[in-house]
């Protein structure tokens, strides 16, 4: 357990500015469940729903976006 402390911590330290602040506010309630890669370049990996190209834009551009359908932050691998 401690061991999977230690790496969430040092994930959490890795994210910064609008991103932190959204993941801060949503993982007290959301868990395990707040973050989600973007699956295939086009949905998301956690209820694969497919986004419309201007939210992968901004998600490429850095912006800190949720899926529009499980409300999970979205982030590229």
């Amino acid at each position: 357990l401690k061991l999977v402390l230690a790496e969430l911590s040092a994930a959490e330290s890795d994210l910064v500015g609008d991103l932190r602040v959204a993941y801060d506010r949503l993982a007290p309630t959301m868990r395990e469940d707040t973050l989600a890669n973007l699956e295939d370049g086009t949905s998301c990996g956690g209820c694969y729903t497919q986004l419309a190209p201007r939210f992968i834009d901004q998600l490429q551009m850095g912006d800190a976006i949720r899926c529009t359908s499980c409300g999970r932050l979205l982030y590229c691998s």
